[in-house]
């Protein structure tokens, strides 16, 4: 706990003593609750639905539908919430996370808010880590629901889609995080809405929630379909893995090349956990598999099977990483120790691991649609969760699921020692002392757990305590269906437990034995079937006499076993309770937690230590050197501890930042933003946030008036604005920020300039603005009349993003760019003539700058009904602003009216949108964003410029898909294999992705049915000679041009000195004009305005400089800061994009 917390109090403290008067408030109405007979109780659930539907809230039926439920849960199950248990169930209904202690009754908590929430009939998910759990709960809990008169389902793996469907129609609905996840995804790939087996996610409540939301945060769930069969190709890198030499290190420096820091044929990086080929290394691959040049293009797809046998072989451990069960390669997961069955590793690095153990290898698959844990869960209206372990990761609940972590009381004070850590120089050293702890243990009957981290520690651990004659269990992943049994009885007098971190969760660890386990035991021993002896502790209805009679054999020997514990368990408290032993530290201290957690339950007595030693990955990786040199100093020998808990907060310290790596690594610009901007919202600053696109604006405006919506739901301080708006939506917005009743907006760049706002006090950049001038520009529009202003950039994955933070020297010591006017260019030149005559009338004669053609302007202008002669002057006529429907560099002279035709009968205009923009985001089917309300767009009248809209609410927005391609015109000069010259561009969207409204990710696609666009403009060109390019296969040639592309997308700004907006790239395989794979890019302006020429005269600086971006990314593979992420350029997109800038600049220097 913090100084400030201590003196003030933890955000846990301060919440209880909110909730605390609620609770008194549940515990006085039981005297009144246990006076109604069960039917005035079951009636209980009709009045409550009724007042909902006459207006009161769920907060106001607190108190008493709390009380209802604890009345039923004492009538139905025998358990009577706690008033502790209370507290945690206000707090799942807060939509916050309850960390309760191991023992503290979680399950029965959950009725509470379940029931509350249940009475809206919008449905509540219960959501369990396995099927097992979802399914006893569902049966044990639900027997609660089902008497209160609520409908229970249940979603567990083998239930068929109808009865999916009728599951989830159910008030209360059981499944596993799997579950859920899947049914979205297959709900998301039907042709019709009636198939959907999902109704909507209004309400979840997830157990162990730290283990879904955080540990399994960013698995994706994956629906997949068969690919190719590479078998063969993994089986030979395997073979030549097996004859390299391997060196490790901690961490390689990557200014200096691998094979100057290490002697061997590949290094592994323990710190990044990769595996790379040195020169050595290279040059055997080259000799092994009979390629001249490992590097060459050609062999891209043989680099990525031998990486993935290195990988396999340096990185990838057997019974730590994974297992090998039964002919199968099964991945151990890494918090909690447990197999996963049907994850596999992506990348091809399972099918390397299949290889390298002689198992089958499976087929590669191609992802059909997939989810994050993270993205699906972001998805409910309101979210809560319960686990023991959760404030350790609170920051990353707050920020990325807006969820609060409250800390309830324990029932009974905990009495648990915690002693500090101890560490040794030697791991020798550590287990030899973690031997002499057991047997001090053992000797008084003390009952031991030792937690180790991996198959291999745990067994040899075993090993040793053989060699001491104590008897002892050893539970690990090998050992995994023996996992219940083992924890239930490692609180027996004597019992020395050893187990992998997957004892940190699951069955209690009761003192003195386990009395359900022993009554399953004598059930067994007795001749009964495993159906029948699972069915004795189900709760599921049944009238079958056998099952009935089971059940009651069940009750009759659990109330034997407990009497005969009892004497047993006293022994144990006596000898000090459960003695929890650590034999080293995780990255994550809640996984320590946990497994402290599994003793001192409900006030037994118990202790914990963990023992460390300087040769531990935590304490090698993480800052170890520093206390290894004091050590060697102090002349410290093996056997000697360092105990101190100023040590101990320096390894959790290191634990932190390791959390906090993880942490930033799960985060996304638009969060990131929008979590500043509430932040500065909520203390009363005004700011801007300038977002790059329209959909940003709209996504962004909606979630923070989401976020700040007072009691009486008026939003209407944080507003959006962008181009498309009305004028008069547009000057009211600025007239509010003039007169301080706006507090927040949030814009394009419309807002950059030209537009009085009165004063703000903050801005945030939600990304890189592309140029240094709108990045001042923007900057600048705080703090202009008090002198003082803050300005946050939040940047994005983005390469140019990337760039800018990674080096802010070229920002700081760049000037502003400069505009680039081509007078040649009539478009640009008109639209200036327009926006000067709106300044100012043109007097007869007068030229703008000197340009030619000013009379023949005027006249089209006057024709166009734009100004008019008066006299010997031309005045400003039109209705609009110049700037509203054109800019200095587009010439749009006509938009699309946005009706809303939701009320048929007032029938009005909400917008307009340009001609250009309309097929990306207003084509029919379309959802389109307003003020950060939904429309769908039901018809496009193309030729009357006009779409009509409906106000809907989905949880997805859409965006569409533009094809563009080119034609030459004509060349203005050629190089050797470049050139420049003029071009037409040809747009035509013919598909529009739907896009999760908060997670971003695509659940389909739809076809658009509009007329293409086209634009003449200038561009330049590379091609590729057609001896390098067949050195490539199509895949991996396109893969590499995307890759080279996207490079030039980061550079040609940078160097060009314009915004992104400015230049478009494109790649071509075979492009119409040369015939060969080309790379253009071209002035994103009708008529162009110098760009493309200015890019030809120095495309081998761009080439250059793109080049040392890619090779400066630490990233392997790809990534989105370089070459583009790995899933779109492939395993080798990066060293292919690299390869084929060599080939341009050899063309040029050649």
């Amino acid at each position: 706990m913090s100084f400030f917390e201590k003196l003030f109090g933890s955000f846990s403290d301060k919440e209880l003593k909110r909730i605390n008067p609620l609770k008194d408030k549940v515990l006085a109405l039981e005297p009144e609750m246990q006076k109604l007979t069960d039917e005035q109780l079951q009636a209980k659930t009709t009045e409550f639905k009724a007042r909902l539907e006459k207006g009161e809230t769920l907060d106001d039926l607190l108190p008493e539908a709390f009380a209802v439920c604890r009345e039923a849960d004492w009538r139905v199950l025998g358990m009577k919430p706690y008033p502790v248990q209370i507290i945690g169930g206000i707090v799942l209904h807060r939509a916050c996370i309850a960390e309760m202690q191991t023992g503290e009754g979680k399950t029965l908590v959950a009725t509470m808010p379940t029931y509350l929430n249940a009475l809206t009939g919008e449905g509540v998910h219960v959501v369990t880590v396995n099927d097992y759990l979802a399914r006893r709960d569902s049966e044990w809990m639900g027997k609660v629901y089902r008497f209160l008169g609520l409908t229970v389902g249940l979603v567990v793996h083998g239930v068929e889609a109808n009865d999916r469907k009728a599951a989830y129609a159910a008030d209360v609905t059981y499944g596993t995080n799997n579950e859920f996840g899947f049914d979205y995804l297959r709900d998301n790939m039907v042709v019709y809405k009636a198939n959907m087996v999902q109704r909507g996610h209004a309400y979840a409540i997830v157990d162990e929630v730290d283990s879904i939301l955080i540990d399994e945060a960013r698995t994706p769930l994956i629906i997949s379909g068969k690919g190719e069969d590479s078998s063969v190709m993994y089986k030979r890198a395997d073979d030549f893995a097996k004859t390299l030499k391997k060196s490790v290190i901690v961490e390689l420096d990557d200014k200096v090349a691998a094979e100057e820091q290490v002697d061997g044929d590949y290094v592994v990086d323990e710190k990044r956990k990769t595996a790379t080929l040195t020169e050595s290394g290279v040059q055997k691959a080259e000799a092994f598999f009979h390629v001249e040049n490992l590097a060459d293009a050609d062999n891209m797809s043989l680099r990525h099977y031998i990486d993935g046998a290195i990988k396999a072989r340096g990185v990838m451990h057997r019974d730590i990483d994974y297992i090998v069960k039964e002919g199968e390669v099964i991945i151990v997961d890494e918090f909690t120790g447990r197999l996963m069955y049907g994850r596999r590793f992506n990348d091809g690095l399972h099918q390397a691991i299949e290889a390298k153990e002689g198992v089958t290898v499976a087929a590669e698959s191609k992802t059909l649609a997939t989810v994050t844990f993270q993205n699906f869960f972001r998805l409910y209206d309101k979210l809560s969760g319960m686990t023991g372990t959760a404030l350790t990761e609170q920051e990353e609940f707050e920020a990325i699921y807006n969820l609060d972590v409250v800390e309830i009381p324990t029932n009974r004070p905990v009495i648990r020692i915690d002693h500090p850590d101890v560490v040794y120089k030697t791991e020798a050293g550590k287990f030899r002392a973690v031997i002499r702890q057991i047997e001090e243990c053992h000797a008084k009957g003390q009952p031991v757990l030792v937690g180790t981290i991996s198959i291999e520690k745990s067994e040899l651990l075993s090993s040793m305590l053989k060699q001491r004659g104590i008897p002892h269990q050893v539970l690990n992943a090998k050992h995994h269906e023996k996992e219940a049994a083992i924890v239930a009885q490692a609180g027996q007098y004597g019992a020395v437990t050893i187990a992998t971190n997957m004892a940190g969760r699951g069955t209690d660890i009761k003192l003195g034995g386990n009395a359900e386990f022993l009554a399953l035991s004598e059930m067994r021993r007795m001749g009964l079937s495993e159906e029948l002896i699972a069915e004795s502790t189900a709760y599921g209805e049944t009238e079958d006499e056998e099952i009935l009679a089971a059940r009651e054999a069940f009750r009759t020997l659990e109330e034997k076993y407990k009497e005969s514990i009892r004497p047993e368990a006293e022994k144990v408290c006596a000898a000090g309770g459960l003695f929890i032993l650590g034999t080293e530290r995780h990255e994550s201290r809640r996984i320590d937690n946990q497994l402290r957690g599994r003793s001192g339950r409900q006030g037994d007595p118990g202790a914990s230590r963990f023992f460390l030693s300087m040769e531990d990955d935590l304490m090698r990786l993480f800052g170890g050197d520093r206390m290894n040199a004091m050590m060697n100093m102090l002349g410290v020998d093996e056997d000697t501890p360092i105990e101190n808990r100023m040590l101990t907060s320096s390894i959790e310290t290191a634990q932190h930042r390791v959390e906090e790596r993880n942490f930033g690594i799960r985060r996304s610009v638009l969060n990131e933003t929008c979590r500043v901007a509430q932040t500065l919202l909520l203390n009363h600053i005004s700011t801007i946030v300038f977002a790059k696109s329209r959909v940003q604006v709209e996504v962004l405006t909606k979630r923070l008036k989401d976020q700040v919506r007072d009691p009486v739901g008026n939003a209407g301080r944080v507003r959006g604005y962008r181009g498309g708006y009305l004028p008069t939506q547009r000057r009211e917005i600025e007239q509010g920020l003039r007169a301080g009743s706006i507090d927040t907006v949030i814009s394009t760049n419309a807002l950059e300039l030209g537009v009085d706002i009165g004063s703000l006090t903050a801005c945030v950049l939600c990304g890189y603005p592309g140029t240094i001038a709108s990045t001042w520009q923007q900057a600048g529009r705080a703090g202009r009349r008090k002198g003082t202003s803050l300005t946050v950039m939040v940047a994005s994955s983005a390469a140019i993003d990337q760039f800018i933070v990674t080096h802010p020297a070229y920002f700081f010591g760049q000037s502003p760019e400069h505009a680039l006017l081509n007078p040649d260019n009539l478009y640009v030149l008109l639209n200036h003539f327009k926006c000067a005559a709106y300044e100012l009338p043109f007097r007869d004669g007068e030229t703008l700058g000197g340009a030619p053609g000013a009379e023949e302007m005027r006249e089209y202008l006057a024709e166009a009904g734009i100004i008019r002669h008066v006299g010997d002057t031309w005045h400003w006529q039109a209705e609009d602003f110049p700037a509203s429907e054109i800019s200095l560099r587009t010439a749009m002279t006509e938009n699309f009216l946005i009706n809303d035709i939701t009320d048929p009968a007032h029938v009005r205009v909400i917008g307009e949108m340009d001609r250009f923009t309309v097929p990306m985001l207003l084509h029919e089917n379309a959802i389109y964003l307003h003020e950060g309300v939904q429309y769908q767009v039901e018809r496009l009248d193309y030729d009357a410029c006009k779409a009509f809209v409906r106000r809907v609410e989905v949880d997805y927005y859409t965006d569409a898909d533009l094809n563009v391609s080119l034609s030459l015109l004509d060349i203005a000069e050629e190089g050797a294999d470049a050139a420049w010259g003029e071009v037409k561009v040809t747009a035509i969207t013919k598909l529009f992705k739907k896009m999760k409204f908060d997670t971003g990710e695509n659940l389909g696609f739809g076809p658009v049915m509009l007329p293409e666009s086209e634009m003449h403009t200038t561009a330049v060109w590379w091609t590729l000679r057609e001896e390098y390019a067949a050195r490539f296969d199509k895949d991996t040639l396109q893969n590499g041009m995307m890759g080279v592309a996207n490079l030039l997308r980061i550079v040609a700004p940078l160097y060009l000195m314009c915004s992104p907006r400015d230049v478009a790239i494109s790649y071509q395989v075979k492009c119409p004009f040369t015939q060969k794979p080309t790379l253009i890019l071209y002035d994103n302006c009708p008529g162009g305005v110098g760009l493309a020429e200015k890019a030809y005269r120095m495309r081998d600086i761009l080439l250059t400089h793109a080049r040392m971006i890619a090779r400066d990314c630490p990233c392997a593979h790809g990534c989105p800061s370089c070459v583009g992420p790995v899933g779109e350029v492939g395993e080798n997109g990066k060293a292919t994009a690299l390869a084929l800038i060599d080939l341009l600049l050899q063309k040029e220097e050649g």
